[in-house]
């Protein structure tokens, strides 16, 4: 268990340090150049272009830890798995983003090879969601009027906004067309493993209680982080108003660090369930 815990405070670690240098580069990329210079976009997309190395990391920590948990054999080893991949899709379409400009030189065009990344790393975090919502025994007994009702304002809310957002005055190209299924794609998908997630922490099942509550809240917030990230780029892209490096690119970083400690979390609630040190039904145990 001592050797677990190491390793999961080393993952920790290396997570802040990444996140906190990002961080202080992307403060001084803002204040200290000058902004709408020739230097300040080339320091823009070197940002954009280094930053998903975080989301390199939370994906290589949610393999490592989906297989010490059973890979494909237990739903949390696959829900894991699927986070893991969802990140290094991310990180993927932020390769081909910086492909374009840095290699070719040219505006990143729309759908591109980035899109199989970003747009496929959201089935993945649907289907991590999903297999989370599953694990924790979802059980709507005893719940609260209150929360059935948030749990169907949840999505609602989401699909109108970004109904209202994107969707209701968009301009789409003639006939059927793969821009015509991503505009469409993006808001409306991205809204399920946001809403599967709160049905997570709203729904817990007896048979898991409070013990997982924190590190489900954790995953919650890091996709939430994620929807507003990607709410955020589809709203400045299609006003023309998106910079590279800029706020939008903070909030993915944002994301993907959050993902990563919501992982690390999970590992260690699971780690002391697999001990002992707290029962399945979120007391304390016997064993050490």
């Amino acid at each position: 268990m001592e050797s677990n815990s190491k390793k999961d405070k080393l993952y920790f670690y290396v997570a802040v340090v990444l996140f906190s240098a990002l961080f202080v580069w992307w403060l001084y990329v803002q204040y200290l150049g000058a902004s709408g210079s020739a230097d300040f976009n080339i320091q823009g997309q070197a940002f954009a272009a280094a930053y998903g190395i975080v989301a390199l990391w939370g994906g290589f920590v949610a393999f490592i830890v989906s297989r010490k948990w059973g890979f494909f054999s237990s739903l949390f080893g696959r829900s894991l798995l699927a986070f893991s991949i969802g990140l290094f899709l991310q990180e993927f379409g932020q390769i081909a983003y910086s492909y374009y400009i840095y290699f070719m030189k040219i505006d990143i065009p729309y759908p591109s090879i980035g899109d199989v990344g970003y747009f496929g790393s959201i089935f993945f975090y649907i289907y991590g969601a999903y297999l989370l919502l599953k694990l924790l025994s979802i059980n709507t007994k005893g719940k609260s009027v209150l929360d059935k009702f948030l749990m169907f304002l949840m999505p609602l809310a989401l699909l109108a906004a970004s109904y209202f957002l994107f969707l209701k005055d968009h301009e789409y190209t003639p006939g059927i067309s793969l821009t015509n299924f991503l505009d469409i794609g993006y808001p409306l998908l991205q809204c399920v493993y946001v809403s599967l997630a709160f049905a997570s922490l709203v729904f817990q099942g007896p048979r898991i209680g409070g013990f997982m509550r924190k590190g489900v809240l954790m995953i919650l917030v890091a996709l939430v982080s994620q929807y507003v990230s990607d709410f955020t780029f589809l709203f400045k892209a299609s006003r023309g108003t998106y910079v590279v490096g800029g706020v939008t690119d903070l909030l993915y970083l944002i994301a993907y660090f959050l993902m990563t400690l919501a992982i690390i979390e999970l590992d260690l609630v699971f780690e002391k369930l697999k001990s002992g040190s707290i029962t399945s039904n979120g007391g304390a145990g016997t064993g050490t």
